[in-house]
């Protein structure tokens, strides 16, 4: 393996967004263990308290997917034509970073709602969409 101090900009920030990446798809992984371990017990009044956390995750879900099929692509076409510009570098960092987080956001509301009591039928749609989300977010290099 090459030393890291002798490896491009660009590898070392995909060296970083895998890292990351990964590190991402287990913390669902361990939000889903994490809510059946610490389920609780789900009342009416619980519904209300869904339906708020399905909105904010909507519009997580939505923010996520804005900035992949908007925002992502256009850093993307500046580093295809310079693939060392470290201020498009940057800025590719900073979007994955943001899609992983609110990706992440998502499935940690399973938790969330599971550890309130919901049945794993309802936490599991966050999980699910959580992973979806990053795996929506793979870093890909720029050809």
């Amino acid at each position: 393996m090459a030393d890291p101090a002798q490896l491009s900009l660009r590898e070392r920030l995909f060296a970083l967004l895998r890292v990351l990446y990964a590190a991402m798809l287990v913390m669902t992984l361990f939000y889903v263990g994490v809510g059946e371990i610490a389920r609780g017990h789900w009342t009416q009044d619980s519904s209300t308290f869904l339906m708020v956390v399905l909105a904010v995750a909507i519009v997580e879900a939505a923010g996520v997917v804005y900035i992949r099929f908007s925002l992502i692509p256009k850093v993307e076409q500046a580093l295809q034509r310079d693939s060392e510009d470290k201020t498009a570098l940057m800025n590719l960092r900073k979007w994955y970073v943001i899609c992983f987080a609110l990706s992440l956001g998502v499935a940690f509301y399973g938790l969330v709602i599971r550890v309130q009591g919901a049945p794993l039928q309802k936490a599991g749609l966050f999980y699910a969409g959580g992973f979806l989300l990053i795996l929506l977010c793979t870093p890909r290099k720029p050809m």
